[in-house]
């Protein structure tokens, strides 16, 4: 083979290339092409796979925002649109994009959750729309983002209030 000619091959398949003339050396069939570009095409696959990932989950547009001031009731703690705080002050701050959720719990105490799932519904009333979510997440200290642990969070929102309950 000279430096001019480059040979490809594939399994009980060779080509040559010479110039922009391509021409088959091996003459088996269209049945063994079928069998070689499905071979290529698994090959393919298996260099590609170990990059594809599913999209980040994301958040309910419905809980989207930064919601203040909590108070808690039991194992449920309530925020509320800045709006609905008195002197419209927000303390405590949870914040919800739709990314991640985090919770400042005054000061530099702060908690980061990444959702990893997130099951929704809504129920309908002549007074207003209440929306709930079963969030999953991923969560860490703010200074410890490679100590997360696991949590799940019952959501619920009426309005301009925020209930939250972890289970």
């Amino acid at each position: 083979m000279s430096l001019s000619e480059t040979a490809i091959v594939l399994p009980t398949l060779t080509f040559r290339c010479q110039a922009d003339d391509v021409r088959r050396t091996n003459e088996k069939g269209p049945t063994e092409m079928k069998k070689a570009l499905t071979a290529a095409t698994f090959f393919s696959i298996a260099v590609a796979a170990p990059y594809a990932h599913a999209a980040p989950k994301r958040m309910p547009i419905d809980f989207i925002g930064e919601w203040c001031s909590p108070s808690t009731d039991g194992d449920t703690t309530t925020y509320t649109l800045p709006s609905w705080t008195e002197d419209h002050k927000c303390v405590e701050i949870l914040s919800i994009d739709q990314w991640t959720f985090a919770f400042n719990m005054g000061g530099d105490k702060e908690f980061y959750c990444d959702p990893e799932n997130i099951r929704t519904k809504q129920d309908a009333a002549p007074s207003g729309t209440a929306y709930f979510a079963v969030i999953s997440a991923s969560c860490y200290e703010g200074t410890s983002p490679n100590r997360k642990s696991h949590r799940t969070y019952d959501i619920e929102r009426y309005k301009g209030r925020l209930m939250i309950k972890r289970r």
